[in-house]
């Protein structure tokens, strides 16, 4: 099952489509690694895909918001 991605606001979903747009707003090096780490989840089809891409620190949380799912 593919990984279900939502952007947060409008801009951040223009801004992963328009990669140009990420680079004006973050400088080039955070601009293009927003829209690498983007292009990662979609391209996920399990959890386990998540936990090896190293680059998303991606660990499950602990207490009362276990089953939850945190990455960074």
């Amino acid at each position: 099952m593919p990984v279900d991605v939502q952007f947060r606001t409008h801009r951040l979903e223009r801004r992963y489509r328009e990669g140009r747009e990420a680079v004006r707003a973050w400088g080039d090096e955070a601009g293009r690694r927003y829209v690498q780490r983007v292009d990662l989840l979609l391209a996920a089809t399990s959890v386990a895909d998540l936990y090896a891409a190293r680059a998303l620190d991606f660990h499950p949380l602990r207490g009362d918001r276990a089953g939850q799912y945190r990455s960074g």
